[in-house]
This record gives structure tokens, C-alpha cells and sequence, in this order.
């Protein structure tokens, strides 16, 4: 077990697991893979008497073991929502995934790691998205190094001035004096900023060390098409016909005459009564998705991606009648499962983007 300097966000020292809260919602539906050092542990645990190992399957698509479901719920998750792993072994018994999630952990270089927490689990995103969000670092032992993600070249995150194109990113985001699209507008000017350094050969920090805000652009104009015939398009790529989805899909045909004055209107309104939602929503994907390295290419174009996970939360939002923060919780959610769980969504979303016309 090591220690490392840990920076993660304010609300994740206040989070506690609670299937009470959510239903159990991770142990529902959800595959649980199991890493190999987990497989055999149960094997030691369970002594040839099936009391473990008749839970675990083979899942052919995964192609790895898995933990059996019963009723769209987990073989060992009880009717009081307690794990009879926990139960009986501890909670040392647990997978590396169950143990972790939502907690997302990302490995740099000098025992130094980040760490958040995925948004598509209901506590977590309530959690998250409510109060603002700080940023702090702690001293933490981390034990389930095979679970987290690595980034291990230390020249290379330092010849792109990745923490601080992290942290800069991330004091726009937060700039209470101006409006949500005025942030993220000034975002894409500083990312492309930087983009012209790194072709140039220039330092980034350097260059854009004293970066303030830019307040001599244009707006950038929603294409209103593009946005909403992008979870028709994406859910199709991915066969993504999960009842939430279908619910969506037939909430953007009920909308389909909502003119472009109109859906500008509920978007100003909705970043205007749910400002703190939406900021921290960006803050905590921009940290979490390792912005602007998520996908591959460059600054832009991951920039092109963020914005766009953005205006299509705003969608999901407009598209409803009673417009709560409930509503924004739950579009939060719904997006961050699949940015965060369904294999292809980000691949089909970046194609998208690429092939509109």
C-alpha cells in the first residue's frame, strides 16, 4: 500500500455509500467485472463449497468474469441492500471495482494522484453538484493500483503543461463574473491559445502564464440542429435503446417544433437558475475526463467534445417540462453513464461531431 499526495475536489471527503439512498443502483443492472487477483481470492474464500463462486460467471461479449445477476440485481446483494460479501468476508472481499466506485483514481508520476467521483452514481452526483466546489490535497494510502489509471511519462505531461492547462481551465470554469457560455467561449480561446504554442515550439505554461479574461470575442452560436439530432444519431450508433434513452428520444419529437429563439431563451433561463448545477457538472468532467487529453487530437478538439457533453446536458434539461433541480441531476447522471460505462458513446459521440454536416 502507498501513500501518495492526493488533489481531489471538496465533496469527496463527505461521501459515504448508501444503497438506501439510490437503491442500490450499482449493484442493479450493472455488470461487475472481476479482476483476476479477486477471482482467485474467492476461489481461496469459498473452499470448493459454491458459497461465492456460484455467483461468478463467464460473460463471452466481456470476455472475463463477471458476478451473476438475479432479477436485474447482484447474486449477493441482500433484500436489505447490504453485499453478503461484506457480510461474511469484509470489506476486503470486494472487487476492486465495487470497492471503488464511483471514486475515479488517476496515477501520475511522484506519488502524486487526483481523484473524483463518477457522476453517474445518484449520491455522488447530489453530492457534487450542490455546494461549490473547492479543490485540496491530502496525504492518502491507495491499495488497488490494478483499478486505477495510469499516466506514467513525466517529460511528456511536463512538455504540455498539463496541470496547469488543468488548473487554468478549471479557474475559467469557475468565474462566477461571467455567464456559463461566456466561460466556456473564453475556454476555447485559451485552449486554442495554447494549441499555437505547442505547434510553435513555445512553452505553455510561459506563454499563458498571465491568460486573463478575454472579453473582445464573439459568442459562439449553438447549431441547434446539430444538437438536437445528436442522441437520435449516437444512441443508434451504440444501440442504446435503454428506457431512459427511448424517453428522451420521444421528448426531443414532442419538442420537435421548438424554434431556435425558443430553445436560446430556455437555455439562458436554465444556466441562469441552475448555474451552480451545470459550473460544477463541467468543473467535475473537465478534472475527472483529464481535459483537454480526454480524447485524441488536439486542445480544440477536445475542447469541440467538452462543449458539446455540455450543450447536450443543456438539451436534456430543455427538453423537460417541469424544469427542477431533480431534473438536472438526473441529466447529469444519465450522461455521465455513458460517458463514463458504455463502451462506444465517446467513440461515437467524436464521430458525430467529425461527420455532422
Amino acid at each position: 500500500m502507498n501513500t501518495f499526495t492526493v488533489l481531489e475536489p471538496s465533496y469527496l471527503a463527505k461521501f459515504k455509500c448508501d444503497g438506501k439512498a439510490c437503491d442500490s443502483l450499482c449493484c442493479r443492472n450493472w455488470q461487475q467485472v472481476l479482476d483476476d487477483e479477486t477471482i482467485e481470492k474467492y476461489r481461496r474464500l469459498d473452499g470448493g463449497t459454491g458459497k461465492i463462486m456460484n455467483g461468478i460467471t463467464y460473460d463471452e461479449k466481456i470476455g472475463g468474469s463477471v458476478l451473476k445477476h438475479k432479477c436485474e440485481r447482484c447474486y449477493f446483494l441482500r433484500s436489505d441492500l447490504l453485499c453478503q460479501l461484506v457480510i461474511d468476508y469484509g470489506e476486503s472481499a470486494l472487487s476492486d471495482v465495487c470497492h471503488e466506485f464511483p471514486r475515479k483514481t488517476q496515477i501520475f508520476p511522484n506519488s502524486f494522484a487526483e481523484r473524483t467521483l463518477c457522476l453517474s452514481c445518484p449520491v455522488a452526483a447530489r453530492l457534487a453538484l450542490t455546494e461549490p466546489i473547492s479543490f485540496a490535497e491530502r496525504e492518502l494510502k491507495l491499495d488497488r493500483d490494478n483499478y486505477y489509471g495510469h499516466i506514467d511519462d513525466a517529460d511528456t505531461l511536463n512538455g504540455v503543461s498539463f496541470f496547469f492547462l488543468q488548473k487554468k481551465s478549471i479557474e475559467i470554469l469557475q468565474n462566477k463574473e461571467h455567464s456559463l457560455k461566456e466561460r466556456i467561449a473564453c475556454l476555447g480561446i485559451f485552449l486554442k491559445r495554447a494549441d499555437e504554442l505547442l505547434r510553435n515550439g513555445q512553452n505553455i505554461g510561459h506563454g499563458l502564464r498571465d491568460f486573463s479574461w478575454v472579453s473582445n470575442y464573439e459568442p459562439y452560436i449553438t447549431d441547434f440542429r446539430f444538437i438536437s439530432n445528436l442522441l437520435p444519431n449516437v444512441s443508434r450508433a451504440i444501440d442504446d435503446s435503454e428506457p431512459d434513452t427511448q424517453r428522451y428520444l420521444e421528448l426531443i419529437n414532442k419538442n420537435s417544433s421548438l424554434s431556435y429563439d425558443e430553445f436560446i431563451n430556455a437555455w439562458q433561463s436554465i444556466e441562469e437558475e441552475f448555474s451552480q448545477e451545470i459550473e460544477n457538472f463541467l468543473v467535475n468532467e473537465f478534472f475527472s475526463a483529464l481535459y483537454p487529453f480526454h480524447i485524441e487530437g488536439d486542445f480544440t478538439r477536445n475542447f469541440i467534445f467538452f462543449r458539446t457533453v455540455y450543450e447536450f446536458l443543456l438539451l436534456l434539461i430543455i427538453l423537460e417540462e417541469n424544469r427542477t433541480q431533480d431534473v438536472v441531476i438526473n441529466a447529469v447522471i444519465y450522461i455521465s453513464r455513458r460517458t463514463n460505462h458504455f463502451a462506444y458513446f465517446s467513440a461515437a459521440l467524436k464521430d458525430y461531431i467529425e461527420n455532422f454536416q
